[in-house]
């Protein structure tokens, strides 16, 4: 089944991680089309394993809860090694997800990354990080790589561009915060 046109978009990125603090700001802006409808924001563990649980829970005590038909991540970690478990929220809230970076995605080293953190469990993080891997689709758009689930390339391609500039917007915004001005880009 096809989306419509216009639809809500949660689209969530990270703040800038800084060393001498052990939670990480995280912002979700929800929008659709040229409209920002709403925030949310709550803290992670850095180089957690509280993301996936954080995330649903700012999906599930959202007004626009019911009005979300995509949620969008800037890859498929947060907060260093805070690693999102993609089938789960898909799973659990019903909505489809897409993770978006720049670069491709190099699953090997960032389980050599997991795997050399030593605060937390990395074994879970590898079975989510492998769970991803073997059931999102990897699409490249526009020089950017897409890990998805619960959605067809067509509306991928369809919410793409407004996925990309709510994200962007989520950055701006995270980072604005943590640092007092914004900086870079996702």
């Amino acid at each position: 089944m096809m989306m419509k046109e216009g639809i809500r978009i949660l689209a969530i990125d990270d703040s800038t991680i800084f060393s001498f603090e052990e939670n990480v700001l995280v912002v979700g802006v929800i929008g659709r089309r040229d409209m920002l409808e709403g925030i949310v924001s709550f803290k992670v563990i850095k180089d957690g394993d509280d993301a996936t649980e954080k995330i649903k829970k700012a999906v599930k005590n959202s007004r626009f809860r019911e009005q979300i038909r995509i949620i969008v991540l800037n890859g498929t970690v947060v907060a260093g090694m805070n690693v999102v478990d993609l089938i789960k929220l898909k799973k659990e809230l019903n909505i489809p997800i897409m993770a978006i970076t720049r670069k491709t995605p190099h699953p090997d080293m960032l389980k050599k990354c997991i795997t050399s953190s030593e605060k937390h469990d990395y074994i879970n993080k590898l079975k989510i990080l492998d769970s991803n891997i073997k059931s999102a689709k990897i699409n490249g758009i526009r020089n950017m790589y897409v890990q998805s689930v619960g959605i067809n390339k067509k509306d991928i391609a369809k919410h793409f561009e407004n996925s990309v500039r709510l994200l962007r917007i989520a950055h701006i915004i995270a980072n604005g915060v943590a640092r007092g001005e914004s900086k870079g880009r996702f």
